[in-house]
C-alpha cells in the first residue's frame, strides 16, 4: 500500500487485477453493455489512481471501488433513461417529413459544433488520441504503438475525452438525448 500511495506502477497493477474483476461483475449487474461495463470499470481505477495517496489499506481500496462502480452505475442508468424519455421525442423528430428536416440538421449542427467546441478544450494528448479515435478510426493499441503510450493510457484518455464530452452536454439535454439516441444507432462514442 505504501509503494501505491507513492505512485508505484507496479503496485496499482497488483491492485487493478486484485480488483479488476469484481468491480467489472458488480457493474455488469446494473448494465447490460459490456462496452458501458468495461469503460466504468475502468474510470473506477482512474478515480483510484487519481486519489492513491488517500488510501491506508486494501480494504479501503476496495470500499472505495465499491461505492465508486455503484455511483458511476447510477450516474449512467440516470442518463440513459433521460435519453429513453427523449428518444420518442427525437424518433418523432428524425421520421417527420422532409420540411422538419431544417429543424433536424440544425439539431445535429448543433451537437457537432457543441463536441467541436469540446474537443478543442481537451488537453492536447487527450486531443490527439480521441481525433485518432474517432476520426481516423484507429484502435487503442494503433494510437498507443503511433503515440509511444500504454494501452491503458490511451484507453483512458479517451475514456476521459468522452466524459468531458458528454458532462458538456448535460447542459444541453434535448441535444444529449440526441447523441445517446444516434450512439445507440452507430455506437461512434462507445
Amino acid at each position: 500500500m505504501h509503494l501505491f500511495r507513492e505512485g508505484d506502477k507496479d503496485a496499482f497493477e497488483h491492485i487493478y487485477k486484485h480488483f479488476n474483476k469484481r468491480v467489472f461483475f458488480y457493474v455488469r449487474q446494473y448494465l447490460s453493455s459490456i462496452t458501458e461495463a468495461q469503460d466504468i470499470t475502468s474510470e473506477c481505477f482512474f478515480r483510484l489512481w487519481e486519489k492513491k495517496a488517500e488510501f491506508p489499506s486494501l480494504d479501503a481500496v476496495g470500499a472505495f471501488l465499491h461505492v465508486a462502480a455503484r455511483n458511476l452505475c447510477f450516474n449512467y442508468l440516470k442518463h440513459a433513461k433521460m435519453a429513453r424519455e427523449k428518444e420518442g421525442e427525437l424518433l418523432s423528430l428524425l421520421n417527420m417529413p422532409d420540411d422538419n428536416g431544417f429543424k433536424l440538421e440544425e439539431l445535429r449542427m448543433q451537437l457537432l459544433n457543441l463536441i467541436a467546441a469540446e474537443v478543442d478544450k481537451l488537453p492536447s494528448k487527450m486531443k490527439k488520441i480521441f481525433l485518432l479515435s474517432y476520426e481516423e478510426g484507429l484502435k487503442p493499441a494503433q494510437i498507443a504503438e503511433r503515440l509511444g503510450l500504454q494501452v491503458q493510457t490511451v484507453k483512458n484518455q479517451r475514456l476521459n475525452a468522452v466524459k468531458l464530452i458528454k458532462a458538456a452536454l448535460a447542459d444541453h439535454p434535448s441535444l444529449l438525448a440526441l447523441l445517446l439516441l444516434l450512439e445507440s444507432k452507430s455506437p461512434v462514442f462507445g
